[in-house]
C-alpha cells in the first residue's frame, strides 16, 4: 500500500502542467447579413441553403446555425485532424455556389478558428 502511495507521489511531481494549454479549434464560421429580415426569414433564406450545401462535405463533422434579426451565423466543425485551410477553401467555394440567396443579403464572411 505504501509503495502505491509513494509511486503516485513521484509520478504526480513529474506530470507536466500547463496553465494555458495549446489547442486549435477546427471550426469555420460563416456569417451573413440580411438587413430587415426576421429570424425566420434568415433561417429559411440563408441558414437552410448553407446547411444543405455543407451537409454533403467530407470534412464537415457538425453544423450549427443561428438566426437572429438581420444576421445568420453558421459554425461548421471540421473532422479532427483535417486540413483547416482546405476546409475553409471548400466551405467558401460551397457557399459561393449557392445562388438562392435573396436580394439584399450582404456578402458572406468566412473565418477559421
Amino acid at each position: 500500500m505504501v509503495a502505491v502511495v509513494v509511486t503516485g507521489l513521484i509520478v504526480s511531481l513529474n506530470i507536466r502542467q500547463e496553465i494555458y494549454p495549446t489547442f486549435t479549434l477546427d471550426v469555420v464560421e460563416i456569417s451573413m447579413e440580411y438587413r430587415g429580415a426576421s429570424p425566420e426569414e434568415v433561417e429559411q433564406s440563408i441558414i437552410l441553403p448553407i446547411e444543405s450545401e455543407l451537409r454533403s462535405m467530407e470534412l464537415v463533422r457538425e453544423i450549427t446555425g443561428t438566426a437572429s434579426e438581420g444576421n445568420a451565423r453558421i459554425l461548421a466543425e471540421l473532422i479532427p485532424g483535417s486540413d483547416r485551410n482546405r476546409g475553409l477553401q471548400e466551405i467558401t467555394a460551397a457557399v459561393q455556389r449557392i445562388n438562392l440567396f435573396p436580394e439584399g443579403c450582404g456578402t458572406s464572411r468566412h473565418c477559421s478558428g
